[in-house]
This record gives C-alpha cells, sequence and structure tokens, in this order.
C-alpha cells in the first residue's frame, strides 16, 4: 500500500549534491522532471522499447527490471544500456556500469520488479537537473492522488499523468484480470475499460506532491488505455518495502558476490611470496612449455581460471605449477565467453573439471571499486620476474600499462604472454587483486603489450558466471 505520512529515514536524493540543487524541486511552468531519465537499448528495435527511470543522486538511477529484457524475455547486457537525462543542450548519454536486483527476478512475473542502475559517469546537477526526494513512509493510509511522467515506449516523449490509487483490493482484482495473477507491493491507479489496450509504458517513477518537493513512493510497471498515447491507468510497485536496500546501495554497504568470495578466501592461509619461485598458472598446447607458454591464467574461484579470450584456439592443457618439482595439469576443462564477444577479443573464463588443487597457492580476488589509482607491480611466472611494470587504472576506460626504468622490450617481450594479470595486494592483507589482463595477440609485434582487459567491465558476467547461486547483500 502507499501511506500519506513520512517518517524521515535517508534523504538521499541531495547526497553530494549542492544545496542550489535540493531534491524534489521543480521549476514553475516547465514541462520536464529534472530527475526523469529514459532506460534504452543502445542501438534498439521494437523488441526493445525504451522505460523510464528516475534519479535518486548523482550515480544511480531506480527502474523497472523489466526494462532490462526485451520483449523475448531476454536479459539486455550492461554493455547495451544507456541511460539519457536532461533536455536540449544538457542532455546527456552515459552508460550502465553495474545493476542491482533486491531478490532473484522472474522476468514472467512483477514480484521484486526493481531495479537500480549504477551509472558509468556522475550526473552534474543544476537548474535542469536534479535527483528526486525519497523516504521512508509509514502508517498505513492510502494516498490520494499520484502523479507519473510517463514514458510513451511507442513515441518515446514523456506524457504526465495525476491519477488517483485505488485500495489493495481492488487492484489484486484488476492484475488478476489483466495477467492472471497479482504480486506483493503492488500500486493501481487511474481509470480502466475492458476494451482498453494493453501498453509497455514502464520504469517511471510514481511520484507525490509533499511540502513543495516531490517524493518518490513507486516504479511504473505497465500502462492501459484505449490505444497506443493515451494512458487512463497504470499498475506499479511500491518502492518503500525496497527502501534499506536502496539506501544500502546508495551509501556504497552493497557487497557485492565477488566481494564476499574475496572475504572467504582472505580466510585462507595463502603462504609467503618466494623470491625464488612464483606460482603460475600457464596454459599450453602439445609443442609449449610452461617456460613459453600459449597464456596465462589467474585463479579467481575453486573452480575457475580468468584469462583472455584468445587463448582459447590453442590451448589443450592447463598447467598450475607452484614448486619447483610440483606441478597440477588439468586436460578436462571448459571455456566461456561472453555473449557478444563473438570474434573472442575479450575475457574468458576456464571452467576446471575438479576443483583445483593447491589453490591457497593462486587464489586471486577481483577489483571493483570505481576509484581511480596507480600502482608499480613486478610481473612474475615461476623463476622469471619483469620489474617496474606502471599500472594506471581509471573507472570505465582501458588500462593503461607501462614499464618503468632500465626494462625494454626484448624482457617484456620473454615475460609476458595474453591473460597475464595485472594485479595489487592491498598492505595487510595476503591475497591479491586484479585489475586487468594482457590481450596482446598472436602474432603481433614483439614489443612490450599494451592492450589491456578492464576485468570490472566484465564483473557482472564473471558473477553469474562464476557464482550463479550468490547474490550481493
Amino acid at each position: 500500500m502507499l501511506w500519506s505520512i513520512f517518517l524521515p529515514l535517508v534523504l538521499f536524493g541531495n547526497r553530494g549534491v549542492s544545496l542550489k540543487v535540493p531534491c524534489g524541486k521543480r521549476t514553475e511552468g516547465v514541462e520536464y522532471w529534472p530527475w526523469h531519465v529514459t532506460v534504452f537499448r543502445e542501438n534498439a528495435d521494437s523488441e526493445s522499447p525504451a522505460c523510464g527511470g528516475t534519479l535518486l543522486n548523482e550515480k544511480y538511477v531506480i527502474t523497472a527490471a523489466h526494462c532490462l529484457y526485451d520483449l523475448a524475455g531476454n536479459r539486455i547486457e550492461n554493455w547495451f544500456l544507456k541511460i539519457s537525462y536532461g533536455v536540449g543542450a544538457t542532455k546527456r548519454i552515459v552508460s550502465v556500469d553495474r545493476v542491482y536486483h533486491p531478490n532473484n527476478f522472474d522476468v514472467d512475473k512483477f514480484e521484486s520488479d526493481i531495479a537500480v542502475l549504477k551509472m558509468n559517469t556522475s550526473v552534474q546537477f543544476d537548474q535542469h537537473i536534479a535527483p528526486v526526494c525519497f523516504y521512508k513512509l509509514w502508517n498505513f493510509k492510502p494516498a490520494g492522488n499520484l502523479t507519473i511522467p510517463v514514458l510513451i515506449s511507442s513515441t518515446n516523449n514523456v506524457s504526465t499523468v495525476e491519477w488517483t490509487a485505488i485500495y489493495y483490493i481492488s487492484c489484486y482484482s484488476v492484475n488478476r484480470h489483466i495477467f492472471d495473477s497479482s504480486y506483493i507491493y503492488n500500486i493501481c491507479m487511474g481509470n480502466m475499460l475492458d476494451t482498453y489496450k494493453f501498453q509497455i509504458n514502464r520504469g517511471s517513477g510514481i511520484l507525490i506532491n509533499k511540502d513543495d518537493s516531490w517524493h518518490l513512493v513507486g516504479v511504473l510497471l505497465y500502462t492501459v488505455g484505449p490505444n497506443e498515447v493515451d494512458p487512463t491507468y497504470g499498475g506499479g510497485i511500491e518502492v518503500v518495502p525496497f527502501a534499506d536496500w536502496v539506501v544500502r546501495i546508495l551509501n556504497g554497504m552493497m557487497i557485492s558476490v565477488s566481494e564476499q568470495e574475496c572475504n572467504r578466501y582472505k580466510e585462507i592461509e595463502v603462504p609467503p611470496e618466494s623470491r625464488t619461485f612464483h606460482p603460475t598458472i600457464t596454459l599450453q598446447n602439445k609443442v609449449s612449455s610452461s617456460k613459453n607458454p600459449v597464456c596465462y591464467g589467474t585463479l579467481i574461484s575453486e573452480r575457475f581460471i580468468l584469462t583472455a579470450a584468445i587463448c582459447s584456439k590453442l590451448t589443450t592443457k592447463i598447467c598450475m605449477q607452484h614448486h619447483f618439482m610440483i606441478v597440477s595439469t588439468y586436460t578436462n576443462f571448459q571455456f566461456h565467453f561472453h555473449p557478444h564477444d563473438t570474434n573472442r577479443q575479450g575475457l574468458a573464463l576456464v571452467a576446471l573439471n575438479e576443483n583445483a588443487r593447491n589453490m591457497r597457492y593462486f587464489i586471486h580476488c577481483l577489483w571493483n571499486e570505481d576509484t581511480s589509482m596507480e600502482f608499480l607491480m613486478d610481473l612474475r611466472h615461476e623463476m622469471k620476474s619483469l620489474a617496474n611494470v606502471r599500472v594506471k587504472y581509471q573507472p570505465g576506460s582501458a588500462v593503461d600499462v607501462t614499464v618503468d626504468g632500465d626494462n625494454n622490450s626484448l624482457p617484456a617481450m620473454i615475460f609476458t604472454k595474453p591473460g597475464d594479470a595485472l594485479s595489487f595486494q592491498r598492505m595487510g592483507e595476503n591475497v591479491k587483486y586484479v585489475v586487468g589482463l594482457i590481450n596482446k595477440q598472436q602474432g603481433m609485434d614483439e614489443s612490450f603489450p599494451i592492450q589491456v582487459i578492464n576485468v570490472i567491465n566484465y564483473l557482472q558476467w564473471i558473477e553469474s558466471t562464476v557464482w550463479p547461486n550468490i547474490k550481493p547483500y
């Protein structure tokens, strides 16, 4: 249900925003809504209609989870999701960095049909672009009028409607009539006739005006009307039951799947690094060796190895050597590729048919923070080492790699192969974090490879492949 009496929890609409741009304020007389955004697929077609969405703060947007799927029920990868905000000269288009769901979402239902999207670039707020207000609500009184800037999917125009909320029992009955099922935390509003048509208008914020500020109370999931462009009735879902989850995301308190697993790996007794021999994973074929392998790999879980996709064509065995005389060899494994990497130029995962032996010598964590950094590292393989490799990491950009000091192209050529991990170790921790993978292609010139894969760009695909049954919390 919706409620009309407010208990402030966290006003995250103005988090990190100048006081000149308070949340929920709309310039009188303008037609646009400062927090309304459009969520769409790059190069979209009729099977992937655009959706509305709402700015929560400078980095996050809330929308319907169904907006992340096409009409056939296929998940749209983050790579292809775009967010448009602003109007006229202030209009901007940004990419989606991460997607959060409160529960296991079923595309065939409306349960928990909410998603929070993290943009790869922060919004610069001004008099035209501002966040909505959001409070935790209480007291079980139905609200009255609700306002929705509905994005009409057939035209991509915004049509603002004001509807009266109907009671839960009636809402439940209408949903049963339309879909043969209903869902919890539902909101229904407006007027509907049996002759009206179902419209794919979704994702926009459901708003109420309180104390001259606009507050988000729900997310629109569908509309109904006499034609494709005139909605007269809508159904949505409340955001209040998900408020604590949303606040944790915005405050950086959501622990991702890879972070959870990394915390577990930190409990493993990892042996201190030896000065004479470095544990190494090599991908080999019949004519290669550990000293001159096809590629290198990095263990990121009990059974999965991270490497470059171009390594898949030549690899026939995987060797994990943690001591001069001790090596584990695997010939039964399977490569996994990102579904959109048809040319095999990106990152790959190799699934072993059994848990890796002597895991504690090889395990690494995945870097997942969106903060820029620079570090020096040594590339080490067994008894070889290339010192003073400088790595510059910036979110959303390619990882930059150079070699400092007296190193020249000859040792770089000898010591590096595709799949080589660029990693660092935090003070006081025993596990290294992988930031990028070298992706030098076979047959290129023998200068130091500068083509690097940014691992964080693949993070959600990695998490869903390696740990499919674990969810962020």
